[in-house]
């Protein structure tokens, strides 16, 4: 049985939990042009972001999870649906010249 002052500490720690879990693998990422995208997570695989490639005009970087250490592989979808896939990692920094 669980006692009065047991309940609070028990939801607390159960929404920090969720919370951590959704920081570290989110259910969908927003995109520079507002929408909510959904993440397909495979097992053993790279997570995928299917997204018409004009929603992701004036993205700095490439959109990541677990704190930055995992990218994502993105699917371009064109008006019709079908996926070509894309880079897996974009960035506006410019490359370093050769030597």
């Amino acid at each position: 049985m669980l006692r009065s002052d047991t309940c609070p500490r028990t939801l607390r720690t159960l929404w920090d939990q969720r919370r951590y879990l959704n920081d570290r693998a989110p259910v969908t990422i927003t995109v520079p042009s507002g929408h909510s995208i959904p993440i397909d997570y495979v097992a053993g695989e790279i997570p995928v972001l299917a997204v018409k490639l004009q929603e992701m005009f004036g993205l700095a970087d490439t959109p990541t999870i677990a704190g930055g250490r995992i990218n994502f592989v993105g699917t371009a979808c064109p008006g019709a649906g079908r996926g070509r896939r894309l880079p897996q990692r974009i960035s506006n920094t410019p490359p370093e010249p050769p030597p």
